[in-house]
């Protein structure tokens, strides 16, 4: 289960990356930040000719000295669970691993190149990033393979800068640091200075620190809400189930395991013990799934829905009509829904007919005997979603011809539209 585990939170990263990190290909360089001048010590990092100034020279041709730095800022919202914010940098630098020679500060010290500036891949210049946010990774690429780095941070609002020295190639901020930055310093850029540079294994210096690479990160005053389901098979097992985790979270858990699901969401007879594709309803309480057989040992993939509130778990959402489910226990593929109509007395569950015909119904799951079919067509395919505000819905695949409305929210389907669009995902 470790490997395992590690894969799962690996593709989390990867996730967050993609939502927020943008292209990882890129190389940041040496770039000189658009903001407001350094201050007295900051590497020359902020002005126009700044990117190669000497330690402690006021921005060695840029705006320095001319602007106060602002205090730090933070939302008064902030739940204050973990460490205080802070008003500065800590002056003390960080070994990143036990293979940084104690003289590294001293090594950084000498008179650097003018090139040879490492690739930083990570972050991308001028990220933002919301306030409950992994951990910032920074990645770069050295530029002549040198061995010892250092990273700093700096910011207006602070007068010290934070100094990390590490042997690798990556390094992700200690995690109390982390809960500390992300409520001190918001909307207000912190710049990222990596430098290289090679030293022998008694700790002398044989190349000279390079030029410094440059990148931003802007850690924004609020949080992103919201968690993430996803279907998984764990290692060993044959029947899917479901797992998430919150953003900003490094980990995951299980979400819904097969005989988590009490009757009558599931079937003793059908021996139903392995979810399927799914989605989860527009409130996030509950999830709608294909519940099918231990060991896929059939096709009697049939939808259900339950809650995934703990004090619920496995149980079908109280305003479900046993009549109701009754009816989408006998249906396939993907479930849909809806904002426009998941509230008290409008609860719409859109699902396949149980014979695969290719009809779509619509069940209002929360009231007896609603339930309508549209028109069928040989020709629809399988899997659908809503579209934008939930006033239409699209299936993937070869359809033809538009469906009925109902109470004025259209269900349409045109030809040739991209397939793919608004595809309710597994």
């Amino acid at each position: 289960m470790v490997s395992d585990k590690s894969a799962e939170v690996a593709r989390i990263g990867l996730l967050a990356s993609a939502i927020f990190g943008g292209a990882v290909g890129a190389c940041a360089g040496v770039h000189p930040h658009s903001s407001a001048g350094g201050t007295g010590d900051s590497a020359g990092a902020s002005g126009p000719a700044g990117a190669s100034g000497s330690r402690g020279t006021a921005g060695a041709g840029g705006q320095g000295g001319k602007v106060s730095p602002p205090p730090p800022t933070r939302d008064a919202s902030v739940v204050m669970d973990g460490p205080p914010p802070i008003t500065d940098f800590p002056p003390t630098p960080v070994m990143g691993d036990s293979n940084v020679p104690a003289n590294a500060p001293t090594l950084f010290g000498g008179t650097p190149r003018t090139n040879g500036a490492p690739c930083v891949t990570a972050p991308e210049p001028n990220t933002l990033m919301p306030r409950n946010w992994l951990r910032p990774m920074f990645e770069y690429t050295p530029g002549s393979g040198e061995n010892l780095f250092q990273i700093q941070l700096s910011t207006a609002a602070f007068a010290n800068r934070y100094t990390i020295y590490t042997t690798q190639t990556t390094y992700t901020l200690d995690p109390t640091f982390w809960s500390q930055l992300r409520i001190s310093v918001n909307d207000q850029p912190i710049n990222v200075s990596v430098t290289a540079m090679t030293v022998s294994g008694s700790g002398t210096a044989q190349l000279a620190p390079s030029a410094p690479a440059q990148s931003s990160f802007t850690i924004a005053p609020v949080d992103a809400p919201g968690k993430i389901v996803y279907w998984a098979i764990p290692n060993g097992s044959a029947d899917g189930i479901l797992r998430g985790f919150g953003i900003g979270e490094e980990s995951f858990e299980d979400v819904l395991t097969g005989p988590q699901v009490q009757p009558p969401a599931s079937s003793v007879a059908l021996n139903d013990g392995c979810i399927g594709c799914h989605t989860a309803t527009p409130d996030g309480k509950a999830v709608g799934f294909a519940f099918g057989p231990h060991n896929n040992s059939g096709d009697t993939y049939y939808d259900t829905i339950v809650d995934i509130e703990p004090a619920t778990l496995g149980y079908a959402p109280s305003f479900v009509d046993p009549t109701q489910l009754s009816t989408i226990r006998t249906m396939h593929g993907i479930p849909a829904y809806s904002g426009s109509h998941w509230s008290t007395g409008d609860h719409i569950a859109l699902l396949m007919d149980g014979q695969n015909h290719g009809d779509l119904d619509w069940v209002q799951l929360d009231a007896a005997g609603q339930h309508r079919r549209t028109r069928r067509h040989a020709n629809a395919a399988g899997e659908f979603g809503y579209a934008a505000r939930g006033r239409a819905f699209r299936l993937t695949g070869r359809a033809r011809r538009h469906f009925g409305s109902r109470d004025g929210d259209r269900q349409t389907l045109r030809a040739n539209e991209a397939p793919h669009r608004h595809r309710v995902g597994h």
